[in-house]
């Protein structure tokens, strides 16, 4: 790949160096990359790109992706200048979360561009189409980064309904379906519970068990789950911002206008289910400090996945977001490749959470995770994830299944 030093070395050879933030100057770059990007668009449709004007294509490709990065630069307090200035400026996207595929790309167009400049180099068509495709392919990310950055709160409560508490705890414990298993969970978790239930057949017996012994805990330790709601809280807001904001960049999706808040609800049941429309979900009250930050982590990105499904595929049912429909399964196979991101991990180090069955699950002696970690780290936008993952799925859904 032909990718750029570190920004670091920029910062130290002084072609970088820091400043005050230059609000009005990144403003007009930026406004002016959006009406140039509109000419370029409206010129190609209407001549496409030829022989005549390649180089002049790869050139304005060239201004539009500089001056926005140009304008990110500035927004957050560094001037470039002098040699090597651009290439300073491309070695900047690798702080902001854009992949190494992507930099090799600008970089090379920078050099291109250098080319034609300086050299009187003459491009092909092709190498300009490539390049404008590119442009489209990364333009709304360009501008992602000056959107307005809304991060919502997540608030830890203990449930407040123990009756719908355990009618989802009853829920799993008597699910019948062929890939997940959740009884044993709830008799390891409750040995106590475990035996009373050992021998019982009856599924409506096995329901009042359950009834009687999650009521009777659920009063019993109501001033524990309180303290510990208020101990999960302030684990999570150690770090929940930079995370949340990590999980925006990394999907390329805004948190919406009216995402003031999510809930998670401290509850007795190990399973955490989560509710997308409520943008909530459950927590196990026992869980560690870390398991409970990854299993938020886990629930969250599911709210801000099917926000950016319904985005990339506006035609999507969103009865199929639930279990067990192929697009519920994709959602619970990607978290590893998606929270395995370093952007993630740099703040959090953890090992995603992902559901055993996904574990061991091979197509054609490979295994799946691997398939989907390599379409997440070829990818060049995250919407293209998203497609690509997808259709694997969709040409095995029958080995998935």
């Amino acid at each position: 790949m032909n990718l750029p030093f570190d920004f670091e070395y920029y910062l130290k050879k002084k072609i970088a160096r820091k400043v005050s933030p230059n609000f009005s100057r990144a403003e007009f770059l930026f406004n002016e990359t959006k009406k140039s990007f509109i000419g370029l668009k409206d010129r190609v449709d209407k001549l496409g790109i030829n022989e005549f004007n390649a180089n002049s294509i790869i050139k304005d490709i060239h201004d539009i992706i500089i001056e926005k990065i140009r304008a990110k630069v500035l927004i957050e307090g560094y001037s470039c200048s002098g040699n090597f200035a651009h290439e300073a400026e491309i070695a900047y996207m690798k702080n902001l979360g854009f992949t190494d595929y992507e930099l090799s790309f600008i970089n090379q167009l920078r050099q291109s561009r250098n080319g034609i400049n300086y050299y009187g180099k003459i491009y092909e068509k092709s190498y300009a189409g490539s390049c404008y495709k590119f442009l489209t392919e990364i333009n709304n990310k360009l501008d992602f980064m000056f959107s307005r950055e809304i991060i919502p709160k997540l608030k830890f409560y203990v449930v407040d309904n123990p009756d719908e508490m355990i009618r989802l705890i009853n829920g799993f414990l008597l699910y019948s379906g062929k890939s997940f298993n959740w009884s044993r969970l709830y008799s390891k978790e409750y040995p106590e519970f475990g035996k009373l239930i050992e021998k019982v057949q009856n599924p409506e017996e096995i329901k009042k068990i359950s009834n009687d012994f999650f009521k009777k805990l659920y009063y019993d330790k109501l001033k524990e789950l309180e303290k510990i709601a208020k101990s999960f809280q302030i684990e999570w807001d150690k770090e929940g911002e930079q995370l949340l904001r990590a999980l925006s960049k990394i999907v390329e999706k805004e948190w919406l206008q009216d995402w003031k808040e999510m809930k998670a609800w401290v509850s007795l049941n190990p399973i955490c289910p989560r509710f997308i429309e409520q943008r909530a979900f459950d927590i196990y009250w026992k869980a560690p400090p870390d398991k409970m930050k990854s299993t938020a982590l886990h629930e969250i990105l599911h709210f801000i996945w099917f926000e950016k499904w319904k985005e990339v595929f506006p035609k999507s049912d969103e009865k199929e977001f639930e279990m067990p429909h192929l697009v519920w399964k994709l959602s619970e196979i990607v978290p590893l490749a998606v929270l395995g991101d370093e952007r993630i991990q740099k703040i959090f180090k953890h090992e995603p959470q992902i559901y055993n069955e996904w574990k061991s699950k091979n197509i054609e002696g490979k295994p799946l995770l691997k398939y989907i970690q390599e379409i997440y780290e070829k990818r060049t936008s995250f919407a293209e994830f998203m497609e690509k993952s997808w259709e694997f799925v969709k040409a095995h859904e029958k080995e998935i299944n």
